[in-house]
This record gives C-alpha cells, structure tokens and sequence, in this order.
C-alpha cells in the first residue's frame, strides 16, 4: 500500500526491525499465506524482489539466523503450557477447521482418502504416492465449504459452481486413483505370483539335479566301501598266511628241537645200558680170577 508511511518496505528495513525485536524475543516466526505470494499481491508490487533479497538481508545481522523447528526446540526450553484443546485456524472468525470439515461433503471425501493410506505406504509405488500427497492440499476441501462458498473472496477465486461441484468432482478424482491403486496392486500381486512360481520351478529343478548328485556320491561312497572293504579283506588274508606260515615255521622248530630231545634220550639210554652191560662183564671176570 503505498499510503502505508513506511512503503516502500524493503529487505534491509525488514531485517533492522527484526534485529531490534532479537534483543527481546528467542526467535521470531514469519506465518504468510500462499496468496501473498503474486495473488493478494501482484509482482508489480515487488514482493517477488522483497523475498529474493531477504534471506542476505537477516545474515547480514549478527544476532539473526534462520533455524528450523528442529533446532528451536533444541536451543531453547519451552516459557509455558499452552492448552490447545481443539484444532486452530486462521480462518474465519471462529479460528477453526469448520472451513475444511464443516460439513458432511467435506469430511465424506477426507476420510475416503485417508482410507488409502496403508494401501499407498504398502504398494510404495512413488507415482501415485505423488498424486495421493497432492489431493491432501486443504483447498480441495475448502471449494467444499457450503459456508466459505457464501461468502466468498476476491483474492482466493473457486474453480466450481458450487461446493457439490467441488465435491463431486474431487470423489471422481479420487476413484480414478483407488482404480489406479487397485490396479498397481493387482500386477504386483501377479509378479510376485510368477516370481514365485519361478523359484519354486527353479527349487524343483536343483532338487531333481541335488538327488541325482546324492545317488551319484552315495554310489561312489558305496564302491568305495566294497574297496575298502575289498582291500582290508586282502590284508587280513595277507595277515593271516604271514601268521600262518610264523606258525607252521614255529611248529617245525618245535618238532626239530622235539626230535633231537629224543635221539638225545635215546642215547643216554643206551649209553647207560652200555655201561650196565660193561660193569656187569667187569664184576664177572672179577669173580672168575678170586676163584
């Protein structure tokens, strides 16, 4: 408004207001609506320029600095409690949702899309996630205000004839993409099937192979065996004809040391019978020359 005293408002008077309020207040939060921006005010108003030069305008101050929500509530600690036990607005003069979810239309269509939402997150398919975020946007609901349609603004301009017009047209919308959703979940549903199909052929196919490999090694382990089984054969035998052959030699020595123990008997006995024999010739020639 150039009647307004301090027009025209500039970055740089922007900013130096700000840091004047920094030395009283721990941050300082800039709410404006999307009309602002080219609607409620036409570039011709320079607010586009005013924005461009803003963010250099505060850093330019010492004691500003942008933060985010985040980091807010990390550097500061909180003054008081505040009660909000209802939804908030600025719109209208009640301050309420009434301008989205005033009517049955409005919260009609906003639970019918909010009932996609776990089918969305599940499928994760980012195209239609980009169209579901997008009907989210509050002036869908707002063209569906039977209240705000009556009295209606010039810098906020309704593409429908009516709010039934808005909400028809929202709920077509929203059926092509639960169609499109059902769709999507159908041919994931079907590749997963093949897939699965696949690796159960896939699964048959390496059993069939694993079994004839088993029969292969569980043969090869059995000839191995009768092998094995062949050659331990072979050196007990081996073993035995040794034992036999350390026994047959033994009996022999056995028999040789037997037949010489006897011819060694045999001889004692007549080397005694000779001596008997020869004592008694001895005591009869004694006998013959006494008398």
């Amino acid at each position: 408004q150039r009647s307004w005293s301090e027009w025209p408002l500039t970055a740089e008077k922007f900013a130096s207001w700000c840091s004047n309020l920094a030395e009283d207040a721990d941050t300082i939060n800039l709410f404006l609506d999307t009309h602002a921006f080219g609607l409620r005010n036409p570039k011709e108003s320079g607010i586009f320029a005013f924005m461009e030069h803003l963010p250099e305008a505060i850093l330019a101050k010492k004691n500003l600095r942008f933060l985010t929500p985040k980091q807010i509530v990390k550097f500061y600690k909180p003054k008081d409690n505040l009660a909000v036990p209802h939804a908030i607005s600025w719109n209208d003069e009640g301050s309420d949702i009434r301008g989205w979810l005033g009517n049955e239309m409005q919260k009609d269509a906003i639970n019918a899309l909010y009932s996609l939402t776990i089918r969305m997150r599940s499928l994760g398919d980012e195209e239609l996630i980009h169209d579901f975020e997008r009907l989210q946007t509050s002036d869908f609901f707002h063209y569906m205000s039977t209240r705000w349609f009556s009295e209606s603004q010039p810098d906020r301009p309704n593409p429908y004839q009516s709010p039934y017009d808005a909400y028809i047209s929202f709920m077509n919308i929203l059926a092509d993409l639960s169609e499109r959703l059902s769709k999507r979940e159908e041919e994931k549903q079907n590749k997963t099937k093949r897939s699965r199909q696949k690796s159960s052929a896939l699964g048959t196919k390496t059993s069939k192979k694993d079994s004839s490999e088993e029969k292969t090694d569980q043969s090869r382990r059995t000839n191995t065996k009768v092998k094995t089984e062949s050659e331990a054969e072979k050196s007990v035998s081996r073993r035995a004809n040794k034992t036999k052959a350390v026994s047959n030699e033994e009996t022999k020595i056995k028999g040789t040391k037997k037949s010489a123990s006897s011819r060694s008997k045999m001889n004692n006995a007549e080397a005694r019978d000779d001596n008997q024999a020869t004592k008694k010739t001895q005591r009869t020639r004694s006998k013959k020359e006494q008398n």
